[in-house]
Order: structure tokens, then sequence, then C-alpha cells
């Protein structure tokens, strides 16, 4: 999907899968995020449109968490719901910090959507510091994906993946 329909259509996502409206992510998306950030002190949220994850992050005593979402109507959102994460507009195959500047990144449903995977994917690995934590979780047809997104298994992702201690989870 291109960025032009992710900003028309943002309404009919914060409407239908955010603030406690879709019970799947509200029962189960959140507490496995909630697990795998667990203990993060710097955490950026990929995609995070109306910034659920990123104020999960705070929750757990994250000190700095970033969100970034490419669409503008997601970021006006996350702002106006707040909970002390920041949140901006980028997209995730040119993200705007320096090398190692997070221990977790976080990407719930998002992978599935981004165009140059390859160029994500790196990005992710370049911020995150040593050792850093990658979790994200995708949806849809799961031999599609597999073939075409996951970044596990794919030849030229899976440097970049095992540097970014990349954990996909289909859920």
């Amino acid at each position: 999907m291109t960025e032009d329909l992710w900003e028309t259509h943002a309404g009919w996502w914060i409407d239908g899968f955010t603030d406690g409206a879709d019970p799947e992510y509200t029962e189960q998306i959140l507490p496995l995020a909630a697990q795998e950030l667990a203990g993060a002190r710097r955490v950026l949220d990929v995609g995070c449109g109306d910034g659920q994850v990123s104020r999960l992050a705070v929750g757990l005593g994250a000190e700095t968490v970033v969100g970034l979402d490419p669409t503008w109507n997601q970021i006006a959102v996350a702002h106006q719901r707040g909970g002390g994460a920041a949140f901006l507009r980028a997209g995730a195959g040119s993200l705007p910090f320096a090398d190692a500047s997070f221990d977790a990144v976080v990407a719930c449903l998002v992978f599935e959507h981004i165009r140059d995977v390859d160029d994500a994917i790196a990005e992710v690995a370049r911020v995150l510091q040593p050792g850093g934590r990658f979790s994200h979780r995708r949806t849809g047809d799961p031999d599609r994906a597999t073939r075409q997104r996951d970044s596990t298994r794919h030849p030229t992702r899976t440097g970049a993946a095992r540097r970014a201690n990349c954990a996909s989870q289909r859920t």
C-alpha cells in the first residue's frame, strides 16, 4: 500500500484497531510486545500508528521511547494520545537516528506493508546497539509472507536479521 493510501485511510485503522477497539490487538499483541520489551531502556517503535506499543514501552519503564510512522494522520493521533513517548513522521527505510541508538526495536503489523523491506531491516540493524533486540509481528497469508517478507529466511536479509537479533512472529 502506498503512503498516500495509508494517509487517506488512517482513520479506518485508528477507529478499528486502536485504543482498545480491537480485542485481538489488546489481548494478544500488546501482551506479547510487553514480554519482548521487558527491560528495554531505549525503544524504537517502527510503524507506531497511534502509539499503542510506544505507550506500553513507556509504561514498562523504558527511559526513551520513539514511535515513528510514515503517515501524518497516525502521528497526529499518537501526539494527541500522548503517553510519554516522542513521535515523528519517518519511513523505516531511512531511520533518522545514529548507529546503535536503541536497545530494542519493535514493529507490530508493519513489515508486511513495507515495499523496501531489505532497506528497513538494514536500518533496524544499524540503529540497534550490539546485542539489541528486534521484534516484529506480522499478519497475512503465511506462505506469501514467508516467501516475500520473512526477514529471517530470505537469503539477502538473513545477515541483517541476525545482526538485529530478529524475533519473527506471525499473529
